[in-house]
């Protein structure tokens, strides 16, 4: 007969479980669902992208001063309107995206001049506005201020990020449960893929035909320059690009070469640039007096579709590219 010390041992023993494959049935079974809701995704027309915040932007910084960058500041029309693999197979030369959108690309353009390593190509997108002191330079100066104070592991975080994001739709700001709910309380429709499609090296293309409607879009553009503070005279303007003038002739002085460019605009809004600054009293003279070349691309007699009035149309990148590849031959080659 048992005694009384076992048996109460023996019901007080837990049935021992199969943990090992209880594990694999629970990762079975996460895996299964993330490979459902990717495959929903994709199955609505979004694809993996790359997240364009200061992060990223501060991941292309830290390749200024390798041999052959071309460093190319300015807003979303630069970083939408070039390819970048066409300029490095016709030119050899690295292009390094640090332009921001919605920003003027004064504080990058005085932080590269005042790094006195820095002697390379720069290649910067400006307008009348983004030429003197605005609003424009707030997220610039920003990004910057985040990538000096940056913790040390930050350069492994955003590679591990850039990896998943390139490979998966869940990864991306697109499918975040955020953007999720945002699009539900105010649309009741989960979200739309995007028209911009950003890659690891932040070059920007577009779809328009993603796009709802296309007249709102130009309208929100007019309307927001009409709301921007411009209280400049040609005068006090031109006075006040002189910083701008100073940073372009710091770079050379250290044997570096700076290009500034105007790109292309169309309709109401290009219409309400020239009615603010007239090119012939604005950027016709701060073109005369720059230390660097500056090139209006009206000047060059390219033809290019707007769909929005601000950015060229994906159709139209190749030959956007194929004048800019010319300009920086011409001006920024050694």
């Amino acid at each position: 007969m048992p005694s009384s010390t076992s048996s109460s041992d023996a019901l007080g023993r837990a049935p021992e479980l199969p943990w090992g494959r209880l594990w694999l049935l629970g990762l079975a079974i996460a895996l299964g669902i993330l490979g459902g809701a990717e495959g929903l995704w994709r199955s609505r027309g979004h694809r993996p992208v790359v997240d364009d915040g200061p992060g990223l932007w501060s991941a292309s910084w830290r390749r200024v001063s390798e041999p052959g960058a071309l460093v190319l500041l300015g807003a979303s029309r630069i970083q939408v309107g070039l390819d970048l693999d066409r300029i490095h197979d016709a030119l050899g030369l690295q292009p390094v995206m640090l332009a921001i959108d919605a920003s003027s690309p004064r504080p990058i353009l005085e932080a590269l001049a005042h790094d006195g390593s820095f002697h390379g190509r720069v290649l910067c997108s400006v307008t009348a506005e983004t030429l003197v002191p605005g609003p424009k330079d707030r997220r610039p100066a920003d990004w910057l201020a985040r990538h000096r104070r940056a913790p040390l592991d930050a350069p492994l975080n955003r590679w591990a990020s850039i990896q998943l994001q390139q490979r998966l739709v869940l990864a991306s700001y697109g499918a975040s449960l955020h953007r999720i709910v945002y699009t539900l309380l105010r649309r009741g429709t989960l979200p739309e893929p995007s028209y911009l499609y950003t890659r690891a090296d932040r070059e920007r293309s577009t779809d328009f035909s993603r796009v709802p409607d296309l007249e709102i879009v130009r309208r929100g553009y007019v309307d927001r320059l009409k709301g921007a503070p411009w209280a400049w005279t040609p005068a006090t303007w031109l006075e006040a690009t002189e910083p701008v003038q100073a940073w372009a002739q710091a770079i050379e002085e250290r044997g570096g070469s700076v290009l500034f460019v105007r790109l292309p605009t169309s309709g109401a809004l290009r219409a309400l640039e020239d009615a603010r600054a007239p090119r012939d009293r604005f950027w016709d003279r701060f073109a005369e007096r720059s230390p660097a070349p500056a090139v209006h691309l009206d000047d060059l007699g390219g033809s290019y579709h707007l769909p929005d009035d601000s950015h060229v149309d994906r159709a139209d990148r190749a030959g956007l590219t194929d004048v800019v590849i010319r300009l920086v031959a011409d001006h920024l080659q050694p």
